[in-house]
């Protein structure tokens, strides 16, 4: 039961990191050259952003209270840890998203 816990708080987190970028990473691309209509794609993901890095957030700290809880292998631990570096990053990309877009903006 933890390992799926902590897989899908992984996987989640993954998906947070992703959906975090959605506004940073077209920017990104087009200062390096890659543009393109395509990169509207990004657009509906900014909408869930913020509820799948709180799932997210939600579903790791679970699963790490569980883990403490119980004896697990260290896997699982080396899962959870990466799934709340990722996490955190998905947070300090969503919450900082407007710095990150002007200091992108001004590298053009």
């Amino acid at each position: 039961m933890i390992e799926v816990i902590s897989k899908t708080g992984f996987f989640g987190s993954i998906g947070a990191a992703l959906t975090a970028a959605c506004c940073v990473l077209p920017v990104a691309l087009m200062l390096l050259g890659v543009g393109g209509s395509w990169l509207g794609v990004f657009g509906p993901l900014a909408a869930v952003s913020l509820y799948l890095a709180a799932a997210s957030a939600i579903i790791v700290s679970v699963a790490w209270i569980l883990a403490v809880r119980r004896k697990v292998p260290t896997r699982i631990y080396a899962f959870l840890a990466t799934g709340s570096v990722l996490t955190t990053a998905a947070w300090a990309v969503i919450l900082n998203e407007a710095a990150i877009n002007d200091y992108l903006t001004e590298l053009m």
